[in-house]
């Protein structure tokens, strides 16, 4: 199917029409407006603004699915580590641990939010090559004010650096796109000047990594030129910073930093940005649900931990973890003894954090004095300790 969507007209004005891409715009309109208006009063639980984003996030997908197969051949053309599908955020962060190991190196980070929101919708729609009723769909999203809203969620402080936004699935494929061409013209400078440096990706924006300073001064002055051949509602220069890889850098949420050592060596952990970010929503979590019950608790946060600390087991660092779960820990304790204020700490430590007790978390056993426990229920509710999730990797 995906192979005939390629070359066949035909099957393209089929998907459009049960998709029900007609060319009247009162459906887009009525979607949005509603959408709008539910989004101003923080109406996430209004029934109707829930069908409505439902909806329209449906809508997004099948037409991207629709468009993917054309353009996924363009996609894989290119040898940078791009953020698709296929790729996985630790993949790409192993990728940049194999570049710096293998010798120091500048580093330039590209910010390219802001001159995405300064784009008109010519520049976006020039690369779709389909049928009219798509292009036309896609424009009425583009009037709406879809990629402002992706770039304000991506800007959104509350938003974990590794999670991906679930607000749009078009604007995630125009984007792609159009770094396509970023990338072909950076590709097209390095040959014509016979420099090379390595490329990477995320959602949002670009990152060099070269043994030359110069070469990456160069290059970023390309691409500025290169970005104000577009389109655009107003000039905008783009945001970047270069630096060397024995002073740390933040990418996808991780701190990397060489180290100067008889080998080389590099030093991966998590940002310190994600990991307040990460004590923040522990904090919420615990202010929730203090006074209810401690099975619910350990529960809600067990979900936070496990989904973080598996995104950082790979390269974690043991102790980086355990300061974490002493910082979890201070704030459990702190509940409890808020809830029990006429026992001792002893009562209070033997309810809720039993002495050497064996647990089974993942495949393994473990013996520990400070679990959290529900000690009401028969399975004993627990919350496992970060330094728990490890993946095995030699890369720290």
């Amino acid at each position: 199917m995906r192979n005939l969507l390629i070359y066949s007209d035909q099957l393209k004005f089929y998907v459009a029409n049960n998709l029900k891409l007609d060319p009247q715009e009162s459906r887009t309109n009525n979607i949005w407006k509603k959408k709008c208006q539910f989004s101003r009063i923080n109406s996430l639980t209004n029934h109707d603004y829930l069908i409505l984003l439902l909806e329209d996030l449906s809508l997004q997908l099948l037409t991207k699915l629709s468009l993917e197969p054309e353009h996924g051949v363009i996609l894989k053309k290119y040898k940078c580590y791009v953020y698709q599908q296929c790729l996985t955020n630790n993949f790409i962060v192993q990728q940049v641990y194999y570049c710096l190991k293998k010798s120091h190196k500048y580093i330039a980070h590209l910010n390219m939010l802001d001159h995405f929101m300064t784009l008109d919708i010519n520049t976006w729609i020039k690369k779709i090559n389909n049928n009219p009723l798509f292009k036309t769909q896609i424009i009425r999203w583009l009037k709406k004010g879809l990629i402002e809203e992706y770039c304000y969620q991506i800007k959104s402080y509350d938003c974990y650096p590794f999670k991906t936004t679930k607000n749009s699935f078009i604007a995630t494929f125009l984007i792609n796109l159009l770094f396509l061409e970023f990338e072909s013209s950076i590709f097209c400078y390095l040959n014509a000047t016979k420099q090379h440096l390595t490329i990477f990706r995320d959602e949002y924006s670009l990152l060099l990594l070269s043994s030359s300073k110069s070469t990456l001064f160069a290059t970023c002055a390309h691409i500025q030129n290169f970005a104000n051949s577009f389109n655009a509602k107003q000039y905008n220069k783009i945001d970047y910073y270069i630096t060397y890889s024995q002073k740390s850098f933040d990418f996808l949420g991780y701190n990397f930093r060489s180290l100067e050592t008889s080998g080389q060596k590099v030093v991966i952990k998590p940002s310190k940005q994600s990991i307040k970010l990460f004590n923040q929503k522990n904090r919420e979590i615990i202010q929730q649900f203090k006074s209810g019950s401690i099975s619910i608790l350990i529960r809600k946060l067990k979900t936070n931990i496990i989904h973080w600390g598996l995104y950082y087991a790979r390269f974690n660092r043991i102790k980086d973890f355990q300061k974490i779960d002493n910082l979890i820990l201070s704030q459990l304790r702190a509940v409890v003894l808020r809830r029990h204020p006429s026992k001792s700490k002893s009562w209070i430590k033997s309810k809720y954090f039993p002495h050497k007790k064996r647990y089974y978390f993942f495949g393994k056993y473990y013996i520990s004095s400070w679990v959290f426990t529900d000690a009401h229920l028969s399975s004993r509710e627990f919350l496992p300790k970060l330094e728990w999730l490890k993946i095995n990797s030699n890369h720290n």
